[in-house]
């Protein structure tokens, strides 16, 4: 038994490990992911994971993962997974108690940022001089609103495996000027003939869509 857990029963945890199996069930409408090399450490915002305090290191433990979570992430039998979630405990077939993971739905925080971010470096690859950019763009700078409220949502259950909340405020508010940055830079090209001409750019795409979004060009230039 996971003695180590017992006094951090139903309390908010980060826990890491290896998948090695799941099982489903329909009844609970949970997947019982059995997970190796666990290390489960005492959540804080403000400190990565390597950073913070460690409270076990398990040889297995339980992860049970709501199936409604299961759709948005991809998981792969031996692959390293990452939860946040409470301490809880369970009735083992022959009657014995043990300690398992009951994983949260802020756990999926982490990964809507990262993806984000992604998003934008693959946009600073590409001709930002097309309607279909001016369009990601928009959409993106939306995510980005989006993944902010859900950090400040989060509070106190953000899971903080790859970098701190200070550190996600930070990307967040950078990546969202580079959105902006590049929806002027478009406009300001759109809106010139001459650069319209020099940028090989045929006509004005940016008025549409822009007021698509309910956006006039005098506004968006001056971001």
């Amino acid at each position: 038994m996971r003695t180590a857990l017992i006094p951090y029963l139903n309390q908010y945890v980060l826990a890491k490990g290896w998948i090695t199996d799941w099982k489903d069930d329909e009844e609970t409408q949970t997947r019982r992911m059995y997970v190796s090399n666990v290390i489960v450490k005492k959540a804080d915002k403000h400190l990565t994971f390597d950073k913070q305090t460690l409270i076990s290191k398990e040889d297995h433990l339980n992860f049970f993962v709501p199936l409604q979570y299961i759709s948005k992430t991809f998981y792969e039998k031996y692959t390293c997974l990452a939860l946040a979630g409470y301490i809880t405990e369970y009735a083992r077939k022959d009657g014995s108690i043990d300690y398992g993971l009951n994983p949260i739905k802020q756990s999926m925080v982490e990964d809507h940022i990262i993806e984000v971010c992604e998003r934008a470096k693959l946009m600073t690859q590409s001709n930002l001089l097309t309607p279909k950019s001016l369009l990601t763009l928009h959409l993106l700078k939306q995510k980005i609103k989006e993944c902010d409220m859900e950090l400040e949502e989060a509070g106190d259950l953000l899971p903080t495996f790859y970098s701190s909340y200070d550190e996600y405020k930070r990307d967040i508010k950078t990546i969202a000027g580079t959105f902006d940055e590049g929806i002027a830079l478009i406009n300001s090209v759109c809106s010139n003939r001459a650069m319209r001409r020099a940028n090989k750019v045929k006509h004005n795409f940016a008025r549409t869509i822009n007021q698509h979004y309910g956006l006039s060009m005098k506004s968006m230039l001056y971001y």
